[in-house]
């Protein structure tokens, strides 16, 4: 009988951000979902706990551009201004704070405690825009960066 020896390496492998497409178009007056099918996998990590999602206009952003997190009753998000910092919230559990998304700042939102993929995913589903009439295409990305800090 012989044998071999196997080494086997343990590799932090970052999160997987796919976008399915255009967003459409805006008026200007009404806010549009940016990537309601976009998706999030991450082969390690089952849960963001502590992990982002910055969302920024990569190019063609105009004086006025927006980038929001849709809420409602479709979602069950909800945002609300405590002293002067603004809180992402699921029913009555704050789940994130949030900055950004005008002024060329990109939307950043940092995760707190019990973050699932599918929450993390809900939110990217989430994510809106909106900018002025006939202006010039935009190009938007999200990246996700997990609990390690591993970017997509």
């Amino acid at each position: 009988m012989s044998s071999n020896k196997i080494t086997i390496s343990n590799t932090n492998d970052g999160p997987v951000v796919t976008l399915n497409g255009s967003a459409g178009s805006t008026t200007g007056s009404k806010a549009v979902l940016v990537d309601a099918g976009a998706q999030i996998t991450d082969i390690d990590s089952p849960n963001f706990d502590g992990g982002k999602l910055v969302v920024k206009i990569q190019s063609g952003e105009q004086t006025g551009d927006t980038l929001a997190i849709m809420k409602g009753t479709l979602n069950g998000l909800t945002l609300k201004t405590i002293r002067r910092h603004t809180v992402l919230r699921l029913g009555k559990t704050d789940i994130a704070s949030v900055s950004g998304g005008t002024k060329g700042i990109p939307l950043t939102i940092q995760f707190g405690a019990g973050t699932s993929l599918e929450l993390f995913r809900k939110v990217m589903q989430s994510i809106t825009f909106k900018g002025k009439p006939f202006a010039a295409p935009r190009v938007i990305s999200m990246q996700a960066i997990d609990t390690t800090g591993l970017p997509s």
